[in-house]
């Protein structure tokens, strides 16, 4: 029975890209990962240690831009480090339309679940 080639998928080719680069995803594709745009990038941003020129993977743009970490971490600190990742480029986040997006309250909802203490937050 000849069903052809199986695809790779994307999440398998981001998976083998950040262990191959020994880096993290950032920019726009965790953005909105994290609910914070509903745009979807097409150029996939990997932070590393030390950046290489933007290239492809099959049908993936890649670039890579600088890490302020030493190792790359795994699990929950990793999700912290995307989250400073977010609040960093804050400005920077596409929007659906512009004012009726609000991002602050959006990374708030996205923060809030991740600490340990119920701090009293203002929405």
């Amino acid at each position: 029975m000849g069903l052809g080639i199986l695809p790779v998928y994307q999440d398998e080719q981001i998976n083998y890209l950040t262990n191959k680069l020994n880096g993290y995803l950032t920019g726009a594709y965790i953005y909105n990962k994290m609910s914070l745009t509903e745009q979807v990038p097409s150029v996939i941003t990997v932070a590393v240690r030390y950046p290489v020129r933007p290239f492809r993977l099959n049908k993936l743009s890649v670039e890579c831009v600088k890490s302020y970490v030493e190792k790359p971490a795994d699990g929950e600190t990793l999700y912290l480090i995307q989250i400073l990742d977010a609040v960093k480029d804050l400005k920077h986040i596409p929007a659906e339309r512009k004012g009726n997006c609000n991002l602050q309250k959006q990374l708030l909802q996205t923060i809030c679940p991740t600490t340990r203490f119920d701090l009293p937050y203002k929405n």
